[in-house]
């Protein structure tokens, strides 16, 4: 039999790979823009529902942390689907859960439909980062700094647009004309045209070879089908010890099952990846820092007597940082400086803005916004590169997705913890020097711990390589 070469087709680096990247860069905009925004509807909620400022922060929470969970679900689709599937149906999932606000009535309802925009986000993500992996490999960090700025784009115009809306139609009126704009995301996502798959290996048969074979079983093929041999009926009753281990074989099926399911999810990845793992503790710890501070930047403006308009405006100043972060990361990550030391650096921005906050004036809240939005931009788009150093390409999508469920840890307990000791001490300088203790803790593990566990992922490596050789050699 003759076989025709497998032709694998490479990310193309351009061409169509262009409106792909401007596409999931609006669908960032649109998606991620709407879950860091929250904080400008917060007053409105708390007044609504009549709930304390935890209950009230538990709303940005529930966003972030479904938008989080959802990415392991949103990978498998992903790989089996492709990314026009899974963006189409995170776009009509945000609708569903944006428009089911304007009937809601109570905060828990307001959750569950939150809950719903929040998945709806985690296939839009995923779909939006997946994509630009098959198209850039040359240019992907590049690429990726673009899309990723997407988010700053969202957040420089979403505040101003949600607060003239809130401003004109009231807070559900506001979410009601957003989830009309999020249908956008659908149309985005069509052009996610899925490269074409390499030829895979097909057997023809040489000139004059019989294809009567191919066509027609043979009757030893269907004796074996059927159980069966040559020899008679009898000889195909299973022994006793076959028995046996059918039936342990049978006992251990659904272990496999859920070990199956689990290795799916990227689960697996944590076994010999030490870096990895804790790479997503940090995570952890960044997005309950992150998320507290969205929430509560503009009620901490509000507190020092600054207008509506100007402190939902300190949203559109981290989103401004954000876009020239995101954009710059593209040129800051190079092999001379690495994703983990880009990754540092802008932690150490971040602990900075945190720190600038409690001066109590417009303006340091201002410089506090442009610095968390510049450290936060370039961080996001090296969290995808460090992702790929980390796990592989191979396992690029899962390792996302691993790292967005301790994401969504983050994104669930800042909020909850940050308005927890607000209600508590009634005083906006503790919370924000817990926001920048975390930071803090944050350098130190990627600065000291990150090498370490490098050294030692390493060594498990090779260890396993002379293993596997000596075994082999045996």
């Amino acid at each position: 039999m003759a076989k025709t070469p497998a032709i694998e087709v490479p990310p193309p680096d351009g061409g169509w790979g262009l409106i792909v990247a401007v596409s999931a860069h609006v669908m960032y905009a649109l998606a991620m823009g709407m879950l860091r925004c929250s904080g400008v509807f917060y007053t409105s909620w708390l007044h609504e529902f009549e709930t304390s400022a935890l209950q009230t922060a538990t709303i940005g929470s529930v966003v972030g942390c479904c938008s989080f969970f959802g990415s392991p679900l949103a990978a498998v689709v992903c790989g089996r689907y492709g990314c026009r599937f899974t963006g189409i149906l995170g776009g009509m999932v945000m609708v569903v859960g944006l428009f089911g606000s304007y009937w809601v009535r109570t905060i828990y309802q307001m959750y569950a439909v939150c809950a719903i925009a929040g998945l709806g986000i985690a296939f839009v993500i995923m779909a939006a980062n997946v994509v630009v992996i098959q198209y850039f490999k040359k240019y992907f960090t590049i690429a990726n700094g673009f899309v990723m700025s997407g988010v700053g784009v969202g957040m420089i115009v979403q505040p101003l647009l949600l607060g003239m809306l809130k401003d004109q139609y009231g807070w559900r009126g506001a979410m009601l004309i957003f989830a009309s704009i999020t249908g956008n995301i659908c149309v985005a996502a069509v052009v996610f045209r899925p490269l074409q798959p390499g030829r895979k290996h097909v057997e023809y048969p040489q000139v004059g070879e019989s294809r009567q074979s191919e066509e027609r079983p043979s009757t030893s093929a269907l004796l074996e089908l059927e159980g069966c041999d040559n020899k008679g009926r009898n000889d195909t009753l299973p022994s006793e010890e076959e028995a046996l281990r059918a039936q342990d074989s049978n006992e251990k099926a659904p272990l496999r099952c859920v070990s199956k399911v689990f290795s799916s999810l990227g689960f697996s990845l944590f076994r010999r990846n030490f870096r990895f793992a804790l790479f997503c503790l940090i995570q952890v710890q960044l997005n309950i820092s992150y998320a507290a501070f969205l929430v509560f930047i503009v009620p901490r403006a509000e507190s020092i007597d600054v207008g509506v308009t100007s402190a939902a405006t300190l949203l559109s100043i981290i989103g401004f940082g954000s876009l020239i972060g995101r954009l710059a990361s593209g040129c800051l990550i190079n092999p001379k400086l690495t994703a983990e030391v880009v990754f540092s650096g802008s932690t150490l921005t971040c602990f900075v803005g945190v720190l600038a906050a409690q001066f109590g004036s417009y303006g340091a809240l201002a410089a506090s916004a442009g610095l968390m939005g510049l450290g936060t931009g370039v961080m996001k788009s090296a969290h995808n590169v460090l992702v790929r150093d980390l796990v592989g390409v191979a396992c690029y999508g899962q390792g996302l997705g691993m790292a967005d469920i301790f994401r969504g840890i983050g994104d669930l307990l800042g909020p909850v913890i940050a308005g927890r000791l607000y209600d508590d001490k009634r005083s906006y300088a503790v919370m924000f020097y817990v926001i920048a203790a975390l930071f803090l803790a944050i350098i130190f593990q990627m600065a000291v711990l990150m090498p370490v566990l490098k050294k030692l992922d390493s060594a498990i490596r090779q260890n396993s390589k002379r293993n596997t050789e000596s075994e082999h050699s045996v």
